[in-house]
């Protein structure tokens, strides 16, 4: 009877150690797995923070080209179809260097 007792209360140890290893083994994985996804969202901060950069630096030029188109356009008013000139001939020359390309009709550089 007391063989019995003894053994049922092994058999009873040996399934509680065995289930709390299962517990400690899955706690181990479900860190491991925390970890790999801390890492993940670390580099997906770092590749925002390198679009964020590449965002302010393309907009930066975008301003920079903004501003050196309307100095440009501001340079042209409107005349009448017909009446359109350019101030000088050094600007004619500075307009085809920048442009390449002719002009709408109507417009002619601001004096």
């Amino acid at each position: 009877d007391i063989s019995s007792t003894i053994a049922g209360a092994v058999e009873e140890q040996t399934a509680t150690t065995n289930e709390m290893g299962r517990n400690v083994a899955e706690a181990a994985k479900g860190s491991g797995e925390i970890a790999q996804n801390i890492t993940t969202v670390a580099q997906a901060a770092g590749s925002t923070t390198e679009g964020a950069g590449n965002a302010q630096k393309a907009a930066s030029e975008l301003a920079r080209m903004a501003a050196e188109l309307q100095q440009l356009v501001g340079q042209f008013r409107y005349e009448a179809p017909g009446k359109a000139r350019l101030a000088s001939a050094q600007s004619t020359r500075e307009m085809t260097a920048k442009a390449r390309g002719s002009r709408p009709a109507g417009l002619a550089r601001a004096r």
